[in-house]
């Protein structure tokens, strides 16, 4: 399994589902950002909303989170997926465990400051490519204490994109609310989540 596999192939079939059976909304963190692209059809959706998704590189982060993500990703990280045939996040406290094939690909990703807009290697030039595709409203939300993707990342990933009807958020929160990757895709008549979570936004 490659990072690709979670939006194309997963998430699809979710949004394919959400979709036969109305109008259909996406919600979603993180990774819910990098997918909408990747997505068969991302137009098929009426609107995505997103929270925490940016660029991923450390630089963007604030200088502790910065050292702490550099050796998570070229020293214990190296090692530890060599030793385990995936990347065991939960046990750092960032997540849940990812395959190794999404984690190669995510680590290669996070070492440029736009994300795979800026990875020259087909596979990432290819996806970068269908982000043009998109023409939906997209809502692009962060909060100025998430170490990972504070606003500056969250432009870095979302300006790169030539989306028409882009809208950018940042609140300043005494904390955030953002907290887990979570996509949810909700429909007028059913919603479900891609995590295996119930939704409780509306149509």
């Amino acid at each position: 399994m490659d990072y690709a596999d979670w939006s194309n192939k997963d998430l699809a079939a979710v949004v394919d589902y959400a979709t036969k059976r109305g109008a259909a909304y996406m919600v979603g963190h993180s990774l819910g950002g990098h997918a909408l692209g990747q997505l068969p059809d991302p137009n098929a959706l009426r609107a995505a909303y997103f929270c925490g998704s940016g660029a991923g590189w450390h630089g963007w982060m604030p200088p502790a989170e910065r050292i702490k993500v550099w050796v998570l990703w070229n020293l214990i990280g190296p090692v530890v997926t060599s030793l385990l045939g995936y990347q065991p996040m939960s046990k750092f406290g960032i997540g849940e465990d990812i395959p190794l094939g999404v984690y190669r690909d995510w680590k290669r990703w996070c070492s440029f400051p736009r994300y795979f807009f800026d990875d020259k290697a087909p596979d990432a030039v290819a996806i970068a490519q269908q982000f043009d595709r998109i023409t939906i409203p997209v809502a692009a939300a962060v909060s100025t204490d998430d170490l990972w993707a504070p606003p500056a990342s969250r432009d870095a990933f979302f300006l790169a994109i030539a989306i028409p009807k882009l809208n950018v958020l940042t609140s300043k929160p005494k904390r955030s609310a953002c907290s887990k990757w979570v996509i949810w895709v909700t429909s007028a008549k059913k919603s479900g989540s891609a995590c295996g979570q119930t939704s409780s936004l509306g149509s």
